[in-house]
């Protein structure tokens, strides 16, 4: 199967099968996933290397930059990424005293989507992130 492989058009076919029932049994949450799996694989995935790439260089406010961006775009490893950068005091771009309200930011975004995409089954606990 085209979509075992990692062909993009593929799961973009699946999603659009899932999101209708045509040929399946109607599922919305399958079909997000297959769109949001079709939407992390686009030319913007290429930016997340270059992020990742400068990250492991120490160049940590082009990193942040770039992870920002994406995560801005929906990308829930982004979102995370920069989180984690915040919460680790690596970025100077961002007035520190603005690190853990952005961070908390990115951490239940990133969290919304794995929540939604584990069917709800995940949880987050916020109190401990303060």
């Amino acid at each position: 199967m085209a979509s075992q492989q990692g062909n993009i058009l593929a799961f973009f076919y699946l999603g659009e099968m899932h999101a209708t029932g045509v040929g399946v049994l109607r599922s919305c949450t399958t079909a997000t996933e297959l769109f949001k799996n079709v939407a992390e694989r686009g030319r913007w995935s290429r930016w997340f290397m270059s992020a990742y790439a400068a990250y492991h260089a120490q160049r940590y406010d082009e990193a942040f930059i770039t992870y920002q961006l994406l995560a801005e775009l929906g990308y829930e490893v982004a979102q995370s990424n920069v989180a984690y950068m915040l919460e680790e005091g690596k970025v100077t771009v961002v007035d520190k005293s603005e690190f853990h309200v952005r961070a908390l930011t990115h951490w239940q975004r990133s969290a919304t989507q794995e929540f939604l995409s584990a069917g709800g089954e995940q949880h987050i606990q916020i109190d401990e992130i303060n």
